[in-house]
């Protein structure tokens, strides 16, 4: 199982936007464990608002990257 969380960005360009979620599941994904073997991986979806869609269009945008990341191979981000 995983969880689903969003980042708000204020004024992050489509470029930066990728580049703060792909430093963000490289986080994760470097997390150190001290019991057990334990492997962290994170897909993530990155949506762009747009002031005409509404903000469930928006986060369906970001739900729709999300899941082509996991169909893609997963550990990865996704526009």
């Amino acid at each position: 199982g995983g969880e689903e969380f969003l980042l708000i960005l204020p004024g992050a360009s489509r470029d930066e936007a990728f580049k703060i979620a792909e430093r963000v599941r490289e986080k994760i994904v470097s997390c150190p464990f001290s019991s057990g073997e334990i492997f962290l991986s994170a897909s993530l979806g990155v949506a762009l608002y747009n002031k005409a869609s509404s903000v469930d269009e928006f986060i369906f945008a970001a739900d729709t990257a999300l899941y082509r990341a996991k169909k893609n191979g997963r550990n990865q981000t996704s526009f």
